[in-house]
């Protein structure tokens, strides 16, 4: 029997340190019930392309659909906690419905007139951001990113976090797959208004590079299924629904619903495994 040969998976980064910090679950839980968890409108923003079909039919498109997943995948989860929490501390009333996840696209981080979308009145800042583009600094030093896919023009991105702060809305997660990412995700990270920002690239990427590191916000999904993660972010945002670790009986059942969808998430993992090892089966030749 002859093997094929073995080809090589995509580069998996690590995620930041402040975003891993940021899905702690005693941090989720302090996220859920916060005054700005009222503020996410379940939107992701893919900047870069004008809509699907431009997305489909562009070569830069390959790790996108990837990072949309991972987001939306992020999401479900956090809409699926609030409303058991809900549920929980309303005593079985119908708690407030989640916002429906949707996508968003635009070209350019500028509108007709070359203004930053983000500057609009009207503007709603998205759950997530997704930003296809590039980055690096310009003549006078000032990081920057591209407005669309296109290196050109460049807008610094001090600019770009300072239109995001006057904006409504909030932001859980922007994503910089980008060039020179790092300083522009430390600033992001500074705004009030942006809960997560992924960009840790200090030099130049090349396209699979960046592709990669859309490929690697499914860390996030592979955190949430970690056993006793989502049981201890129900414990711990019981305790901040009540303000008191002082009851048991809730604290049980919450604890209780949370290892029975954790087993589920066990389970779906185990059979995506499975179904992994069959594929895998499959590229042996005779």
């Amino acid at each position: 029997m002859r093997g094929r040969s073995k080809m090589h998976g995509p580069e998996i980064t690590p995620l930041a340190h402040e975003t891993m910090c940021s899905m702690e679950p005693a941090s989720i839980a302090e996220l859920l019930s916060s005054p700005m968890f009222a503020m996410f409108d379940g939107t992701i923003l893919i900047t870069g392309f004008a809509g699907e079909e431009d997305l489909l039919n562009s070569h830069e498109a390959t790790g996108v659909l990837s990072a949309i997943d991972s987001a939306s995948a992020l999401l479900r989860l956090l809409f699926n906690t609030s409303e058991v929490s809900q549920m929980f501390c309303l005593d079985g009333d119908l708690p407030n419905p989640a916002p429906r996840i949707r996508l968003q696209w635009r070209e350019s981080l500028l509108d007709l007139e070359d203004n930053l979308i983000f500057s609009s009145p009207e503007f709603r800042l998205p759950m997530v951001w997704i930003h296809r583009g590039h980055g690096g600094y310009d003549e006078d030093g000032q990081i920057g990113i591209s407005a669309g896919l296109e290196a050109d023009p460049m807008i610094p991105t001090h600019q770009v976090s300072d239109a995001i702060r006057s904006c409504r809305g909030a932001i859980l997660l922007a994503v910089l797959p980008v060039c020179t990412s790092a300083p522009s995700a430390d600033i992001l990270r500074r705004n009030r208004r942006i809960v997560m920002a992924e960009g840790n690239d200090d030099t130049v990427i090349s396209e699979t590079q960046s592709e990669d590191r859309m490929r690697s916000l499914d860390q996030l999904r592979g955190l949430m299924r970690t056993r006793g993660w989502y049981p201890q972010v129900l414990q711990h945002l019981t305790v901040k629904l009540t303000g008191s670790e002082s009851n048991g009986e809730d604290n049980s059942r919450m604890k209780k619903k949370g290892e029975q969808m954790q087993t589920k998430e066990n389970k779906e993992i185990i059979e995506d495994e499975q179904i992994k090892n069959a594929k895998k089966n499959t590229e042996v030749e005779e």
